[in-house]
């Protein structure tokens, strides 16, 4: 797991098998803690499906191993590992505290985001109202101006048959053409009041399909903004989020700790004597081949 050869390391002492033993297991504190942020962070925050989140866990303690196993292989880990493992692990912190506080404060983000689509959907239904009390008017008005429009007719008609109009009483030829006028009246009168009455029976449904037009905002970006705010509203959630933060920033330097930390292991000695005997058969050989060369020049 950690790049050593296992046949080897079995037959060597207690100190070897312990040191390994350790370094493994600070190898497996972040690997777990990603494969659980990924996972939640894809099945709660982004909704996704339980396959594509496991995939994610998976992918993420995948990188965190591959890096965390980079540093134990390592022979010494220089002061420009630790520093850049350092920031990584804060940056890793960081998004790690970001993901778990997503799912702890997950009921308050959806009580934000149903308190922001109720606003919104007020304001539609608001927006809604004004524009169908316009409509409503001008219905309204159209009705009226058709009614006065038939009254009018009627009252020629009437005008005509008791003789006040041409002076011929009676239903003659006049009369007749007034009378087909007066029918086309009634029935634009008749048409403009069902017109009017079926806008205001259908006000219901035409109020609830334009409520469904307001979209419903679930996205991370969003999701960040509302916990942003949860976080900084209270002392308390500051101080809970840098103590989140500190522990996932101790738990990603695990393996940086037990690197530098660890004492040599009799392995360790010997492959650095081994190392060192090399270096000075290479430093002989070379002196001896330079030293015959000068001689037979």
């Amino acid at each position: 797991m950690i790049g050593e050869n296992f046949a080897l390391i079995r037959k060597k002492p207690f100190d070897v098998t312990n040191q390994i033993t350790r370094m493994g297991i600070a190898l497996l504190i972040p690997v777990l803690l990603w494969f659980w942020n990924g996972f939640f962070l894809a099945h709660t925050t982004l909704r996704k499906p339980i396959g594509l989140s496991i995939a994610t866990g998976i992918i993420c303690s995948l990188l965190v191993y591959l890096i965390d196993r980079l540093t134990l292989m390592a022979p010494k880990a220089s002061a420009w590992m630790k520093f850049v493992r350092l920031l990584l692990a804060m940056a890793i912190a960081v998004v790690g505290a970001i993901g778990a506080d997503l799912i702890i404060y997950e009921n308050d983000i959806h009580r934000k985001l149903g308190e922001m689509y109720e606003a919104k959907v007020d304001s539609v239904d608001h927006a809604f109202d004004r524009t169908d009390s316009v409509d409503r008017v001008r219905l309204t008005k159209i009705v009226t101006q058709k009614q006065v429009k038939r009254d009018s007719i009627q009252n020629l008609y009437f005008d005509e048959i008791q003789g006040r109009g041409s002076g011929r009483p009676g239903r003659a030829d006049i009369a007749k053409a007034i009378e087909v006028q007066l029918d086309t009246a009634r029935r634009e009168v008749q048409r403009a009041e069902w017109a009017k009455d079926d806008f205001i029976n259908s006000y219901d449904h035409r109020k609830a399909e334009n409520r469904k037009r307001v979209v419903t905002e679930n996205g991370l970006q969003l999701q960040l903004h509302l916990l942003h705010g949860l976080v900084a509203e209270s002392w308390f959630s500051l101080l809970f989020f840098g103590c989140l933060s500190l522990i996932f920033f101790a738990m990603e330097c695990t393996v940086l700790i037990a690197k530098s930390s660890l004492e040599k292991t009799s392995l360790e000695i010997e492959r650095e004597r081994a190392k060192e005997a090399d270096r000075r058969i290479n430093w002989t050989t070379s002196s001896t081949w330079a030293s015959t060369s000068k001689t037979s020049v």
